[in-house]
């Protein structure tokens, strides 16, 4: 019996290949799930103003409440007086463009706490997807969001 027969073989100089094309399509795949391109053609990348940047930021976000994609430690936030601008590391940035998020599109901000986590979740005006962030850049969205709203109504 031929051991080299009909037998699927594994073939080294493949594997490198096959990954990050794997990588690269499931993270499309989450991308077009999290509504992260919709969002990202939506409200396109203005330049990025100054305010307080949060790198190796947490966050969910879906078109539903009960299928929300985890972004963990992998994006780069910037809370600004203007909005939001949200990032994502190299090299899924190929797949999931920079967006912007001006507080004007901003429905409202609110806490949600569960057993195991609380988050503040974003919900815009005129689109399914929600943005809910952990932690300090939850908290810094917040307030800032509060300090807009504020301003723009006196």
């Amino acid at each position: 019996m031929d051991p080299s027969g009909n037998q699927l073989a594994f073939n080294p100089q493949w594997f490198l290949p096959v990954l990050v094309v794997g990588m690269l399509a499931i993270a499309g795949m989450l991308a077009f799930l999290s509504g992260w391109r919709q969002l990202a053609r939506q409200f396109p990348p203005l330049v990025q103003s100054a305010g307080e940047r949060f790198y190796f930021a947490s966050a969910k976000m879906g078109l539903v409440r009960w299928f929300l994609i985890n972004y963990g430690a992998c994006l780069i936030i910037t809370v600004s007086r203007a909005g939001i601008y949200v990032s994502i590391f190299m090299p899924f940035r190929l797949i999931c463009p920079d967006f912007f998020l001006p507080w004007s599109a901003v429905e409202a901000v609110e806490e949600h706490a569960t057993a195991l986590s609380r988050r503040m979740v974003v919900r815009l005006h005129g689109s399914p997807v929600i943005l809910a962030l952990r932690g300090s850049v939850g908290h810094c969205v917040a307030a800032t969001y509060a300090g807009a709203l504020a301003a723009s109504s006196t």
